[in-house]
């Protein structure tokens, strides 16, 4: 099976990130999104994850307090062929990397959704 990772702080989750992870999971069986558990946020990570989970229904959501490639994979089960918010983990696993262009692809599809 194959899957693409999301990552972010999600610091509140916005449209735009629900508009990536769908971006990221157009060629792939699954996505998963991974949330930064470190201390640039206030929020902490299992309300983040949270708020993700019920904003994503289907999507795998796992809070990172490693963001070690090794880590990752173990933590998400393997490793993904698409990376999104994370180029030196993507770079790791010799994965597709979801480039600004999705990017910017998905924040106009969030500033059209009503």
């Amino acid at each position: 099976m194959s899957f693409a990772l999301v990552v972010g702080e999600f610091s509140p989750p916005v449209l735009a990130d629900v508009a990536l992870v769908e971006e990221a999971g157009r060629s792939v069986d699954a996505v998963v999104v991974g949330v930064l558990a470190g201390p640039a946020t206030s929020v902490p990570a299992p309300v983040r994850v949270a708020w993700l989970s019920r904003a994503l229904p289907g999507v795998a959501v796992v809070a990172l307090d490693d963001a070690s490639p090794a880590a990752v994979a173990r933590l998400v089960g393997g490793v993904p062929v698409a990376v999104a918010g994370a180029p030196s983990l993507a770079a790791a696993w010799d994965a597709r990397v979801v480039d600004d262009g999705a990017l910017e692809v998905a924040r106009q599809r969030a500033r059209r959704d009503p």
